[in-house]
This record gives C-alpha cells, sequence and structure tokens, in this order.
C-alpha cells in the first residue's frame, strides 16, 4: 500500500512522517532499527528509548499514486509541523531527504568497520542485482540525472572544467601507496573477473574493432610530448627504472625466453629478407 504514514507519540502527540510504496514494511523497518538504537532521526530514537515502543502509534494518514508520495509527504510535515522539535521527530524539512547527524554517522562507520562479508552473501546480492528490473519511474529518474549531469559536462563524455581537472591533478600529485597497500589490492584481485566474463566470440569482436583503430598525427603528437615530458622528470627516471627491472626479470620467465626466440628469429629473418632484396638490384 503506498501512502503517507505517521509514527504518533500518544501521549505527547509529537509525529514523525514518512511515505512509502509499502508502508507496512516501513513500519516493520522504523521498529527494526529503533529497537537497534540505529534509527536515523534521533529525535525519535531518544523518545522511543524513553518511553518504550507501546507509546507509540502507526497512523495511516493517506493513501496515493507512487509519483505522487513525495510531495503528499512534504504537505504533512508542513502542515503537523514535524521538522520542529516541539511538535515532531522529523529531522529535515524536506521530504525524501534524510540528513544524518555527525553522532550517526560515527555509529555507523563504527558498526561497518571491520565488518566481513562472505563469498554467498556478496554472490546473493550480485545475483539479485542482475536480476532487478526498474521502474519507469526509477528509470525515467536516472535517465533525467544522467542527462543533466552530462549537460553540466562534469562526467560521462562531456569534457571536465580546466578548474575540475586542477583540482583532480592537486589532489593526486603526489600520492604514493605504500607496498602493505599495494599487497592489499594485488591479493584483493587475484583470481578477479573484471566486469562480466567476455564470450570467445566477444572478445574476438573487441580485438578485431582494437586492430582496425589508429591514432590520428595530433593524439599521436600528444602522446609522443607526454611521454618525453615524463621521461625527463625525475619521476620518469624512476618509471625508466622499474621498467628495465621488470622486463629483465620477465625475459627470466618460461614465457620471456620464448618471446625473445621469436624476436630473434624475427630479426634473422628481416637481416635476410635485406640482403636478398640487395642482391636483386645488383
Amino acid at each position: 500500500m503506498c501512502g503517507v504514514y505517521a509514527i504518533r507519540h500518544v501521549a505527547s502527540g509529537r509525529v514523525y512522517i514518512g511515505s512509502s510504496v509499502q508502508m507496512y514494511a516501513r513500519w516493520g523497518q522504523h521498529v527494526q532499527n529503533l529497537t537497534r538504537g540505529r534509527h536515523h532521526s534521533r529525535y525519535l530514537q531518544h523518545a522511543w528509548a524513553k518511553y518504550g515502543h507501546d507509546a507509540f502509534e502507526f497512523v495511516v494518514l493517506e493513501t496515493c499514486l507512487p509519483e505522487e508520495r513525495i510531495a503528499r509527504e512534504q504537505a504533512y510535515i508542513d502542515q503537523m509541523r514535524a521538522a520542529e522539535p516541539a511538535h515532531g521527530f522529523n529531522i529535515s524539512r524536506t521530504a525524501g531527504l534524510v540528513t544524518l547527524s555527525e553522532d550517526g554517522k560515527r555509529r555507523i562507520s563504527a558498526a561497518n568497520k571491520g565488518r566481513q562479508v562472505s563469498a554467498e552473501h556478496r554472490a546473493a546480492v550480485g545475483e539479485a542485482a542482475r536480476n532487478r528490473v526498474w521502474a519507469l519511474e526509477s528509470r525515467a529518474k536516472i535517465s533525467a540525472n544522467v542527462k543533466a549531469a552530462r549537460a553540466r559536462k562534469s562526467w560521462g563524455t562531456g569534457p571536465h572544467s580546466a578548474e575540475w581537472n586542477e583540482r583532480i591533478g592537486a589532489g593526486q600529485r603526489g600520492k604514493r601507496l605504500t607496498e602493505e597497500c599495494k599487497r592489499k589490492i594485488s591479493e584483493a584481485n587475484k583470481g578477479k573477473t573484471k566486469g562480466v566474463p567476455k564470450s570467445a566470440e566477444h572478445r574476438a569482436k573487441i580485438a578485431a574493432a582494437s586492430a582496425q583503430h589508429r591514432h590520428t598525427d595530433e593524439t599521436k603528437a600528444k602522446m609522443r610530448e607526454t611521454k618525453r615530458a615524463l621521461f625527463a622528470s625525475s619521476a620518469g627516471a624512476d618509471v625508466r627504472a622499474r621498467m628495465s627491472d621488470a622486463k629483465r626479470a620477465f625475459y627470466q620467465t618460461p614465457e620471456g625466453m620464448a618471446v625473445r626466440e621469436r624476436l630473434r628469429e624475427a630479426a634473422i629473418m628481416q637481416s635476410h629478407s635485406r640482403r636478398t632484396d640487395g642482391e636483386l638490384f645488383h
């Protein structure tokens, strides 16, 4: 049942106003969070802890269509002055907007620190997300938000502004991952497939498209300048040293040895071809 509801303290008449497409299920969530001391409204949480469950009642104020519920919730918040501590428990004057207190943020952070999620739980969450069917209203909202963000050129296909690029660059300059951090990232990514697994046919199509791709002369010039600037810097010297070490280490492996042998054979064939061409012209 979709509509607007109130959680009312019987003795004082103070109310918490909310709305949901499933009001009674939402009431159950409120009770669960209040019982555990984790409700986002500190005013309602304090009153619940002081007076107990029996001091409150759940009241359906109005049923409405899903697309109308936020507007109707806002009307009741204003009418019943639910965002004023003397009259209600809402912490936000705007319907649909939850503002967490610093204490609430701290408690949520503390509760989630060190929390381990099992592989079965992650698999179940992933499966549920893949099979989720978005309502037309939700899809329309997501589409509108994406279009608005692209129109602002803040992300996606639009270019970033010079100021935005400078802020990102300033935040990243000088950052160095510790060896411990690198090790943790490596361990977390081992055996992990990025994105949806691709079929052999899909991979072949990607390879064919990449083989046909050619950079423009302007792009090539930019890439050369960027590479020169990097190698001319102090960081570039470190990059060259690490690339050299990695190359030497690779050529010591069986795969590296096979690559080196193929390169040697290709060089011999090329040299032989040049000699043959030279003899033909004499």
